[in-house]
């Protein structure tokens, strides 16, 4: 985790992006955002720009799954820019051929990234 918490802390924004497991994230991603509880009590993360983007395969899936990555990473202090909702159905490649996906994708990193540079 030391070369993870290097990268984390020079990191301008972070980017959490998941599918919903049932109802949750995966169970790694659980784990990451735990490990990253020596940012609790530390200033080093604090105001960092953050975008999350929830996957489902129903409308609200994804929102759900994005709702709770926000408020597991909420204690870190971290910026959270915005928190999207994708819906990919049970097509895998359903995101890469639908243009409005693909639209809002971009938009989200317009907006972290000019978000940081405000910030800077």
């Amino acid at each position: 985790m030391g070369g993870i918490y290097r990268k984390l802390e020079e990191s301008e924004a972070i980017l959490f992006a998941s599918p919903n497991y049932y109802g949750n994230m995966p169970g790694l991603l659980k784990n990451f955002i735990d490990r990253m509880n020596p940012y609790y009590f530390s200033e080093k993360m604090k105001g960092k720009s953050v975008g999350i983007i929830g996957v489902g395969g129903d409308p609200g899936g994804g929102k759900e799954v994005a709702r709770i990555i926000e408020r597991g990473v909420g204690d870190y202090g971290l910026r959270v820019v915005e928190a999207a909702e994708f819906v990919a159905g049970n097509d895998p490649t359903y995101s890469s051929k639908d243009k409005s996906t693909i639209r809002k994708a971009r938009g989200l990193g317009a907006r972290i990234v000019s978000s940081f540079k405000q910030n800077s």
